[in-house]
């Protein structure tokens, strides 16, 4: 997962079970972030929410952010993308897309069981 200032979409659905166990590690990665021992994040306490989840799913966590600089050695990149496996090893579904600077930088992965593409991209010419 790479890129200069990317465009990035993270949706993580499940069961009750699952996704409070998400909320649960969420929680312990954020406290871990805030007390220094990662790049600052608090912006994420902004960025994110949990609402209704799909059609077949009680909760879902979101993040969306049109211009961020997505590098694996980032504090809040590492945050995210420890957050998606432990939401995989639990049971979610996790539905990620990222679109770089460049017209062929683009990063899509969804894993779980019952993924229901909550989130898509498109290409399109634009100023025509």
């Amino acid at each position: 997962m790479m890129g200069y200032r990317s465009e990035i979409a993270i949706k993580i659905y499940g069961s009750e079970r699952a996704m409070g166990l998400v909320e649960e590690k969420f929680k312990a990665l954020f406290n871990e972030a805030s007390n220094g021992t990662k790049d600052d994040i608090g912006w994420v306490m902004e960025d994110y929410g949990w609402s209704a989840g799909g059609t077949t799913n009680p909760k879902c966590f979101s993040v969306y952010h049109d211009c961020i600089k997505w590098y694996e050695d980032e504090g809040f990149v590492q945050f995210f993308t420890e957050l998606m496996d432990y939401a995989e090893e639990a049971g979610a579904n996790v539905e990620f897309i990222r679109i770089g600077e460049d017209s062929g930088d683009i990063e899509c992965q969804r894993f779980g069981e019952n993924v229901e593409y909550l989130i898509d991209y498109e290409t399109k010419i634009v100023g025509v």
